[in-house]
């Protein structure tokens, strides 16, 4: 029982330096909006974790397609993968990974992974590759290497699973928050375009809402009311404009509601 209890000493310890670890990505993830930065300071929280030796991400594309890569404790040797992986090339640990969805445990990658450039400076240690999963999208790939007494441990694997899950999160909230800050400078860019058409023709243009409160004008229609823009903006369109029939000078059904209740465009004859 003595033994049993000693041996487990060590596997206690390096959980809890996972969970750490742990406990450090959800922190970054929270403050780093940057999806480099994100995963080069990961890489560098879980190798300087006491049990894991070092660490590599490598992201994928909408197409799934090489994006971007980063490492800490490999060095100059990983730029060998890099220049496989731009050429659409995928080692055995990232084919594997992907494939069954789970985290990949290889006991000696210096043996098995013989497509790999870096399987030398796994010699006398061990790997773990998981897939950054999340709705269904693979957003890359995080491998990290360990000491071999810790391979066999489920608990380790379901926690690095874990932090993966949560680099994935992350990753799908940044291209969230990306494409609808590119969607708020598109329609910022088509606005300031029809404002610049709307001012430079001669007709007089009023836009309205759906209630037929004014929107926008042109200086010609405020010529033509006699209302500045920015007086008008909100009020109704009947208030700013009073359109009458030049024969019985009566005023004419507001056109904005008659389009929105027939759904027709509008013509004012006389």
């Amino acid at each position: 029982m003595q033994k049993k209890n000693a041996e487990s000493i060590p596997q206690l310890h390096h959980l809890n330096t996972i969970l750490r670890a742990i406990r450090n990505v959800n922190q970054l993830i929270v403050t780093e909006k940057d999806p480099g930065r994100l995963i080069r300071k990961t890489c560098r929280l879980l190798s300087g974790t006491e049990g894991f030796l070092n660490a590599w991400i490598v992201l994928f594309d909408e197409k799934n397609r090489y994006r971007d890569n980063a490492q800490s404790g490999i060095g100059k040797d990983f730029t060998l993968l890099t220049k496989l992986l731009k050429n659409g090339k995928r080692v055995h640990c990232i084919r594997k990974a992907t494939a069954q969805q789970a985290v990949l445990a290889i006991k000696n990658p210096s043996s098995v992974c013989t497509d790999c450039p870096l399987r030398e400076r796994y010699t006398g240690e061990s790997a773990l590759t998981t897939g950054l999963y999340y709705k269904k999208k693979t957003y890359g790939v995080l491998t990290v290497s360990v000491k071999k007494e810790f391979l066999p441990d489920n608990e380790a694997r379901e926690l690095l699973k874990e932090v993966a899950g949560d680099i994935a999160f992350a990753l799908y909230t940044i291209d969230i928050e990306t494409a609808h800050e590119q969607a708020r400078k598109a329609i910022k860019i088509s606005e300031a375009r029809f404002r610049t058409t709307l001012y430079s023709i001669g007709d007089a243009v009023l836009t309205t809402d759906k209630k037929g409160r004014v929107q926008q004008m042109n200086p010609v229609a405020e010529q033509l009311t006699g209302w500045k823009e920015a007086e008008a903006i909100g009020k109704p369109l009947k208030k700013v404009f009073k359109i009458i029939n030049e024969e019985s000078r009566k005023t004419v059904e507001n056109p904005v509601e008659r389009v929105l209740r027939e759904g027709i465009v509008v013509g004012l004859a006389n």
